[in-house]
């Protein structure tokens, strides 16, 4: 809540522009239409978000996570599971979005936690060929998506050993 507030008015006071109304006019009228799908996309993962809770909440027999700790072990495989649907297309903001209100009633480490988000992000972007990145070298390089799945199969498991030792062994 911090940042939605402070980040608007440091963007303002920090412009390096003549006019701060021109600017602002311009951003505004042409700049926010164009990002409209990624504001669509966080909104949905947030309230996918939402119903997922719902759910879990709703059907506890289900989701009945009081066996549980967030071992290094249930980081691996979330960890493992990210990556895939990651890979076969699933953004991350929904697999946050789907990962965040199952594991938040373990009570995680919440570095434990951010790390888990970001080492899932990182190795499923650079690993997929249908993130943002894989699409931008599919469309301007003309490399086939499997090709660059096929090529980033073997980063994808060796980050995903080492992010897995990592939290072993540091966090």
């Amino acid at each position: 809540m911090l940042i939605c507030i402070l980040a608007p008015i440091a963007a303002i006071l920090l412009m390096r522009t003549q006019s701060r109304q021109k600017s602002l006019s311009h951003f505004v009228n042409h700049k926010l239409p164009q990002i409209g799908s990624q504001f669509a996309l966080f909104l949905g993962a947030g309230v996918f978000s939402s119903g997922i809770s719902a759910i879990i909440l709703s059907y506890p027999q289900f989701f009945n996570l009081d066996t549980f700790t967030f071992s290094p072990l249930l980081f691996s495989l979330t960890l493992a599971a990210m990556i895939i649907a990651g890979v076969i297309g699933i953004h991350l903001v929904v697999s946050v979005a789907i990962a965040s209100p199952m594991l938040l009633p373990l009570n995680p480490d919440p570095t434990q936690l951010g790390f888990l988000f970001l080492s899932a992000w990182a190795i499923a972007a650079g690993s997929s060929g249908l993130t943002g990145l894989g699409l931008l070298m599919t469309s301007r390089y003309q490399i086939p998506t499997r090709t660059i799945i096929n090529n980033s199969r073997h980063y994808a498991v060796l980050m995903w050993l080492l992010c897995s030792l990592i939290n072993c062994f540091f966090l």
